[in-house]
């Protein structure tokens, strides 16, 4: 009860002072507290041996269930380092955390540019939705291009745009003439977009991006007058 009531009153405090709060979070400090009793707590053995047992058996599955996501991560990034310099392409179970936005996203089996599957993208009409890679191998020194293969179903065209920066951008004061923005049109079905790296390199005024660390790819549109869908596959290093 402590844990539940302490982690809640840090999760309000974060969300009056603006920061995300986690359901995640507050249940990994209600899962600590009970591994420390059940395990560690000298009262612990006040219990019976199989109610001892019991809420010891509890707390070690409750471990192990707080601990899916960062073993789904370590998997997902050991598959990413081994198929490098392939980025995306949708084909192996836990890709589809590799991408954050504002936009919906899931894997589609029902398209793909590349072996069985994509992303469909669903975009709003926000100001700017869309999605953006933020886990993949950072260095991409001794590569020419970056290319993503794009489908519209839709008959109409699509103006999106393509936006990459590096860890200086990152810690900086993030100006959008101190990263690469380029725009793009889609026709509809399949459309490769390929981007000079070097053109990526002297993207920002006044300084080289860094090949070696680079930390996020961004793809989305802006101000759309009615919901678009678009799907994602094959991203990749040439």
């Amino acid at each position: 009860m402590f844990c539940l009531v302490a982690g809640g009153t840090t999760e309000g405090i974060q969300s009056l002072l603006g920061e995300d709060v986690s359901l995640g979070d507050l249940l990994r400090d209600v899962v600590g507290g009970g591994i420390t009793l059940s395990w560690f707590a000298p009262s612990a053995k006040n219990l019976s041996r199989g109610a001892r047992r019991t809420v010891r058996s509890l707390s070690a599955f409750s471990l192990l269930v707080a601990c899916l996501p960062l073993l789904a991560a370590l998997c997902d990034e050991g598959i990413a380092r081994a198929r490098f310099p392939l980025l995306f392409d949708s084909e192996t179970p836990f890709e589809r955390s590799r991408w954050e936005g504002g936009a919906r996203i899931s894997v589609d089996r029902s398209i793909a540019f590349h072996g069985e599957a994509s992303l469909r993208v669903e975009m709003d009409t926000s100001l700017y939705s869309g999605i953006t890679l933020v886990h993949f191998p950072r260095n991409w020194r001794g590569y020419r291009f970056l290319v993503l293969e794009v489908f519209t179903p839709s008959p109409e065209g699509l103006e999106v745009t393509c936006r990459i920066h590096d860890r200086q951008h990152e810690e900086g004061e993030q100006r959008y003439e101190d990263r690469f923005n380029k725009n793009f049109h889609l026709r509809p079905g399949w459309n490769c977009i390929r981007i000079d790296l070097d053109e990526v390199t002297r993207a920002p005024v006044g300084r080289t991006m860094d090949l070696g660390e680079i930390r996020e790819v961004g793809l989305f549109a802006s101000r759309l007058p009615v919901p678009r869908t678009i799907f994602v596959d094959y991203v990749r290093l040439e």
